[in-house]
């Protein structure tokens, strides 16, 4: 019960109110539940979108119901996305000063990461509701592939690796795949095949640019993969 806390502390608004920040430890045995809480998310996404989608366009509602993540997640992951461009920008630009006003590509991601999930949003039609439903889950399980093998960055990066055991990962795949598959079919595995590839070639990122992965390239990971989704359930 206490990892499944830390996961939903980790993953919601409710992080923004802890008064001592998680430490790797925390991280590290809670992400197995990372899914749960996205399915968790899902559920109010859902349930806002059935309730209002007879009452408001499609456009309206995309924008809503992406406000309405944003709310819940308290926007940490954005934060992080936000982050880990500004991060990016720097090593390509030497010169600049390591602190100081957000640059232009962090604000470019989010823009274009919000675009994207309210553009889907409206036009993903009848199945709308199972997507809000499955797409976090779906989000929030790619950062096990990530951790699960990777090299850390640093001490916190490897407390976090360590507490993943290779059961948890293979449990919680075919979990969150079995679900997709029963309530949107090939698409869902399709999806979950893509998410696949993203986590992968992140790693594979991540170890050439810092040697491991770091705390804010999983929020970056969930929010990249939570957008793939949304474009490719619209899509598929």
């Amino acid at each position: 019960m206490e990892n499944i806390l830390g996961a939903l502390q980790f993953l919601t608004i409710a992080r923004r109110y802890r008064k001592v920040e998680m430490s790797a430890a925390e991280i590290g045995s809670a992400i197995f539940y990372f899914p749960l809480v996205g399915f968790a998310l899902g559920l109010i996404l859902a349930g806002l979108n059935y309730l209002l989608e007879p009452y408001l366009e499609s456009e309206i509602l995309g924008t809503v119901d992406v406000t309405l993540l944003i709310h819940m997640t308290g926007a940490v992951h954005l934060e992080e996305t936000q982050n880990a461009f500004e991060l990016l920008s720097r090593r390509s630009q030497p010169a600049r000063p390591s602190s100081g006003p957000p640059g232009i590509y962090g604000l470019l991601a989010l823009l274009l990461i919000v675009l994207f999930k309210v553009r889907a949003i409206e036009v993903i039609g009848e199945t709308r509701s199972l997507t809000l439903l499955l797409t976090p889950a779906l989000a929030r399980w790619a950062p096990l592939m990530l951790v699960y093998g990777s090299s850390p960055a640093d001490h916190d990066s490897a407390c976090v690796a360590e507490r993943l055991r290779s059961w948890q990962l293979v449990v919680a795949t075919v979990l969150v795949l079995a679900v997709a598959g029963y309530f949107i079919g090939i698409a869902g595995l399709w999806v979950g095949l893509s998410l696949s590839l993203l986590a992968l070639s992140s790693r594979v990122y991540v170890n050439r640019r810092s040697g491991g992965f770091c705390r804010d390239d999983l929020g970056l990971l969930i929010e990249l993969s939570e957008s793939l989704s949304f474009v490719l359930l619209a899509s598929l």
